[in-house]
Order: C-alpha cells, then structure tokens, then sequence
C-alpha cells in the first residue's frame, strides 16, 4: 500500500470513526437522563474492560510463549518439537514485529488486530506442541528447584 493511499485509508476511518461516535453520543445524551439506562451502560462498560483485559494479556502471555520456544529451540535447550512447528512459530514473531503487515501497526490500536489474529490462528495450528513445551518448561523448572 502507497503512502498516498495509506493517507486517504487514514482519512475515510477517521471520518467514519467520527460519525459513528457521533451517533454514540446523541445515544449517551439519552442516556445521561436516565440514571437507570446510564447504571446498566456502566456495568457493561466495566464487564468490557474486564474481558479485555484478560483477552489482551492472554495473548500478550502466548506471544511470549512464542518467544520462549524459539528462544529454547535455537539454543538447543528443547528440541522435542517439529520444526514445522517451529518455523510457524518464528513467522508469527516475524509477523508481529513487521510494522507494515495488513493492518499497519501505526495506526493506533487497530494496528494490532491482524497480529492478534495470526497469533490466534498458531496457536490452533500447534496447540498439542505448545502444551508439550509447556509441560517440559514445568518439569525443567520442578528439575531445578529439587
């Protein structure tokens, strides 16, 4: 995507942003007369948050599983892993590192979401393997406690 495009992308999300938070305040000025409406607004903004939250540092964690298990693959540390595995893996570190990917990382916070996406999808594709490093992870760290 041309950085001419990239601009005109960025000036029609903005303008349909606009409108539709335009739309969300005429709804919050209605709101705002109703103490009932506006307490049920409150609770499902803050049962919201809450989910993000947890969704959003779940897949930061995976993503330093990620990390992890490459990390310990290079070094030699584990290698009871397909390299399959292994090689889809590094692409969604690669992938998450890339600023200009589908949905470019500068734009604030949607940058983000084809990352989150791909990481979701690896973790489908090598799920067994990831709770296979994980119990190795588990018995190494009891090894050396003992």
């Amino acid at each position: 995507m041309g950085k001419k495009a990239v601009k005109k992308h960025h000036k029609q999300s903005r303008a349909l942003l606009k409108k539709e938070l335009e739309k969300k305040e005429r709804k919050a000025e209605k709101l705002l007369c109703s103490a009932e409406g506006f307490e049920k607004m409150l609770v499902k903004t803050d049962l919201k948050i809450t989910k993000t939250v947890r969704f959003l540092h779940d897949v930061i964690d995976d993503l330093r599983l990620f990390f992890e298990l490459v990390r310990d693959v290079v070094r030699n540390h584990y290698t009871d892993i397909p390299i399959g595995s292994v090689i889809i893996v590094a692409g969604a570190l690669l992938y998450f590192l890339a600023p200009l990917d589908v949905v470019p990382d500068f734009f604030p916070a949607i940058g983000f979401t084809d990352d989150i996406s791909v990481i979701l999808l690896v973790i489908r594709q090598v799920k067994n393997d990831l709770e296979a490093y994980k119990q190795w992870r588990k018995k190494k760290r009891k090894s050396f406690i003992h």
